[in-house]
């Protein structure tokens, strides 16, 4: 098996490959060039200065070169699970001990942070020792949106969190991954986590909205199994806060499809959805979408005169006319809703 990562910035480039359960990693910047290679389980000591254990048949090879200068190391681990090291200076042989160790203890922490080498250790070291701040303060000093997200997994999998730190892990997730397809995925993932509480609802949709792809946040949407308390209006508003902002009308569309099918809506929720169908602006969909509303309660006024708000907004007659048809065959009708028709 095969997986490369890419991750680009004006002054940095990182390339991630996985083959077989070798890791390679090839990391750059303005002033250093690193190459590191991993195989097995590795586990780092509680500085992140030197090397606890690998896992037996496993290794750890590391190149840095800085300004035309470089120096490598390798630490292999023997079937018993002794490690052997050896330690160059450009392409000549250096003991170990101590010009290696001590290259090493300088290094490791940047090795770390660039390969998720001992994630899970690192997480339940620093979590546990410096609190949900300092756990965020360390992915914060991570580049690697991958390795950002694996340092989140491991805490999300392994502790359980208040609702505090769930709000500020959240939100953090926003903050500190740029890739859309990364954060999606934590979301998609970690949404029952996320939907535990009318106050973390609010902050999921509100981080779900930062996502600039339409496809992630569809999905992301679409995922959400727990139920939504849409009789919480800010709960309510977050999620179609987050529905107004798709500029794709498809996925909008399929958004609130889904919504009405896998969710129990209230009125005031009904009404709010109504108000996201009239900002679509494809006739279309818009349509699509009012005829597919099969548990809406047209007998309440706030509804009705959301309904035929979103009719108003419509510019094809064909769109309005096939939905207004649709209206009448299925759904009875009292005075007031034949005069607005």
């Amino acid at each position: 098996t095969l997986i490369s990562f890419l991750a680009f910035s004006q002054d940095q480039f990182c390339n991630v490959t996985v083959i077989k359960g070798k890791n390679q990693y090839r990391y750059s910047d303005s002033f250093t060039d690193y190459e590191v290679q991993t195989k097995g389980k590795i586990k780092v000591n509680d500085d992140d200065t030197r090397i606890v254990s690998i896992s037996p048949g496993g290794y750890l090879k590391i190149s840095k070169k800085t300004f035309g200068n470089k120096r490598s190391l390798i630490v292999e681990s023997s079937a018993g699970g002794k490690l052997n090291y050896e330690y160059y200076e450009g392409r000549t042989e250096v003991p170990f001990e101590p010009e290696g160790r001590k290259w090493l203890a300088d290094i490791l922490l940047d090795v770390v942070r660039m390969t998720g080498i001992d994630a899970d250790g690192r997480t339940k070291r620093i979590y546990q020792n410096e609190g949900i701040d300092g756990f965020l303060e360390e992915v914060h000093q991570i580049a690697s949106n991958s390795i950002t997200a694996l340092y989140f997994e491991n805490l999300l999998e392994n502790y359980k969190l208040n609702e505090n730190e769930l709000v500020s892990v959240c939100r953090a997730i926003s903050d500190e991954i740029s890739s859309n397809s990364e954060r999606g995925r934590l979301y998609r993932r970690y949404s029952g986590l996320f939907m535990a509480s009318n106050t973390l609802a609010v902050q999921f949709f509100e981080s779900v909205s930062g996502l600039s792809s339409n496809t992630e946040r569809g999905s992301v949407l679409r995922s959400i199994e727990k139920p939504i308390d849409f009789n919480d209006n800010k709960v309510t508003e977050a999620y179609f806060g987050g529905v107004d902002k798709l500029t794709s009308n498809t996925e909008a569309g399929s958004v609130i499809r889904n919504l009405e099918r896998s969710q129990s809506l209230s009125n005031i929720a009904y009404v709010r959805l109504l108000v996201s169908v009239k900002k679509l602006s494809s006739n279309t969909e818009m349509g699509s979408v009012m005829r597919s509303l099969k548990n809406i309660d047209m007998t309440d006024p706030d509804i009705t005169d959301a309904w035929f708000n979103a009719i108003d907004a419509m510019s094809s007659n064909t769109e309005a006319g096939s939905t207004m048809r649709h209206l009448m065959s299925n759904h009875t009708l009292d005075d007031r809703n034949y005069l607005r028709l």
